[in-house]
């Protein structure tokens, strides 16, 4: 299973889901006036200190030049926490090894597009990536919770085309893709002509 990286964890922690990369930036400030800055690697993790953070950002007046209060409020992550939120993504490999649409039951084409691609276990949900708010990422379909593989894919009337490992939000390794290799040979995807690009992009 891939965890979250250690860098969205603030967005997975905040009840509201701002977005992580203007988390940090008042986390960071946070840490400036708390006198704890270079403590940063360890408090991720630090439950009371995620908590005395959140308190502070609610409440704060500080104002950031590189992300007003305004922005950082507004630009929020959709978080999928229940099967009927996330159902109307769900994809399935049909016996043909082609992918399928759940709620409408077509092959699934992304218009040579790259869509996001999450699987765990047997649940399997696809989208295009939203870069605007309400943000879909990643982390989106489990809640920022464990998952198998984290990748990007181009398909084409069912077809798998490309396979991208890239995810900032879980950083999955070659040891990830290797799985998800094997689960989808084991489910009669053809793979012969499918590109993989193992050239990984850490934006989050």
């Amino acid at each position: 299973m891939i965890k979250i990286d250690k860098r969205s964890r603030l967005e997975v922690a905040d009840t509201r889901h701002r977005y992580g990369k203007n988390l940090r930036l008042y986390y960071d400030k946070y840490l400036e006036i708390s006198g704890l800055k270079g403590m940063d690697d360890l408090s991720y993790d630090d439950k009371n200190r995620l908590d005395s953070f959140f308190q502070w950002l609610n409440s704060t007046e500080v104002e950031l030049p590189e992300c007003s209060k305004k922005l950082l409020e507004e630009d929020v992550v959709e978080y999928l926490n229940t099967e009927h939120e996330r159902s109307k993504y769900e994809v399935r490999i049909d016996s043909q090894g082609l992918f399928r649409h759940v709620p409408s039951g077509e092959l699934l084409d992304t218009m040579q597009k790259k869509w996001l691609f999450v699987q765990r276990g047997e649940s399997m949900f696809a989208s295009e990536k939203r870069i605007l708010s309400p943000r879909l990422h990643h982390s989106s379909f489990f809640g920022g919770g464990d998952v198998h593989a984290a990748v990007l894919v181009r398909t084409h009337l069912g077809e798998l085309k490309e396979l991208f490992p890239h995810s900032g939000h879980y950083r999955p390794q070659d040891s990830h893709l290797c799985l998800l290799l094997e689960y989808l040979q084991g489910r009669h995807v053809d793979l012969e002509h499918v590109h993989v690009d193992v050239q990984r992009v850490f934006k989050v």
